[in-house]
């Protein structure tokens, strides 16, 4: 037993006194009972006082290293903030009761889902989101997302970083400052406010929309997203035409757009985005910066095609969002770009409206779901897109947003 304790111990002297209270334990039968009380009494002050320097200078390095974070989000923001406190103790009486409230609680099991998820679609038809509940989150939203996650920061401006600005990549990467040439691309202010919208349609890109019909009622929303430039030109009747926002992500250049190592590339890209005229190009420039050059290139190309708004996204505002999905999600799993700006836009959209959402390589119905409405590719990818749906139908159910799961010539 004594080496087991010598082993277990973290310096000398504890060491040391651990064998001192084996020791003792082992006296007479006559002093053992007095003589271990009191051995245990000096080793029970001996672990507190242990815990409390620990503590005491783990809070000292996290503080020191919170106030490095404030001063770089400061410079990136271009305004003072406050430091961010401590992630453990600064949630353990906001997030929790959030993510308990709107995390979902649905079966694993598909059969039991989707029997459930029949009868909300049954008793969604026709039923309007309560304003009162959609307010209510967004509030609550808001307060958890922090400052950083204020759509005012959703993107890069030119108020709101400077040349030679450092940036942390939202994902992985070491720091890397704002160059001349992409601080030219960044628009003057801020895209987004609050309120901005009466109504916004979130349009994903699942095959459930194939047959769907929902083309007008997307194009009925005041805003309409997309995703990484999904073609709406020859699927109108299903996906609308209207786009006013749209994303791109650096895996569709390097595959698509051969990385732009030729000009035919570039012209190419030009071509695509000439269905999205007008409209915003969301890039997560500094999401990885293993990307970081493909897409200081995507910007260039995008702003030259003078079809599009490039806009670079805030690594701070993408982090918090993040830093929230892992809470609700309860693993690592990266949140889509879908269930980003689906969480971004509650501040920015009285009503949101989404299609297009669905994980499964099968309908309700057991008919056949394509990856893409626009091909018929399946992927893989570190997303979690089962507990993402769950938790929109979670949203959905409580009359937070509106989702629409199947045929839109059904809606009454």
């Amino acid at each position: 037993m004594a080496k087991w304790v010598g082993r277990a111990g973290s310096t000398g002297r504890y060491c040391g006194l651990s064998l001192w209270i084996f020791r003792a334990c082992t006296c007479s039968r006559i002093s053992r009972s007095r003589i271990c009380g009191l051995a245990f009494l000096i080793s029970v002050v001996s672990f507190a006082a242990t815990i409390w320097v620990f503590l005491g200078g783990f809070h000292a390095t996290e503080t020191r290293q919170e106030h490095v974070y404030s001063q770089e989000l400061r410079l990136a923001t271009g305004r003072p903030t406050q430091p961010r406190v401590n992630t453990a103790s600064s949630h353990r009486n906001t997030s929790r009761p959030f993510v308990e409230k709107y995390r979902h609680n649905y079966s694993n099991n598909a059969t039991e889902f989707f029997r459930h998820l029949k009868g909300v679609i049954e008793q969604g038809r026709g039923r309007k989101p309560s304003a009162k509940k959609k307010r209510e989150f967004s509030v609550e939203l808001r307060r958890e997302l922090g400052d950083a996650g204020n759509i005012g920061v959703f993107s890069l401006t030119k108020n709101n970083a400077q040349v030679g600005t450092t940036m942390r990549f939202s994902i992985v990467g070491a720091n890397r400052s704002i160059s001349q040439t992409l601080w030219n691309y960044l628009p003057e202010d801020a895209n987004f406010k609050s309120g901005q919208f009466q109504s916004c349609s979130v349009v994903g890109s699942s095959g459930i929309l194939r047959g769907s019909g929902c083309g007008k009622e997307i194009d009925r929303s005041q805003y309409v997203v997309r995703f990484n430039i999904a073609p709406v030109k020859g699927f109108e009747t299903d996906v609308g035409s209207k786009t006013n926002f749209t994303t791109l992500n650096p895996s569709y250049v390097k595959y698509w757009l051969n990385g732009f190592k030729k000009q035919s590339d570039r012209s190419q890209f030009g071509a695509i985005l000439k269905q999205f005229k007008g409209s915003k190009l969301w890039l997560p420039a500094f999401g990885n910066s293993r990307f970081f050059r493909v897409m200081q290139l995507t910007a260039a190309a995008a702003f030259d095609s003078k079809m599009v708004q490039p806009l670079i996204g805030h690594p701070e505002h993408h982090h918090s969002v993040i830093n929230l999905w892992h809470k609700m999600a309860m693993k690592r799993a990266l949140p889509t770009t879908g269930m980003y700006f689906i969480l971004s836009l509650f501040d920015v959209c009285d009503q949101i409206n989404v299609f297009g959402f669905w994980p499964y390589e099968k309908a309700i119905n057991g008919s056949e779901v394509p990856y893409h409405y626009h091909n018929p590719s399946f992927g893989k990818t570190v997303h979690d897109f089962d507990t993402e749906f769950k938790t929109l139908v979670n949203l959905y159910e409580q009359g937070i947003i509106k989702m629409h799961l199947g045929s839109c010539l059904e809606i009454s």
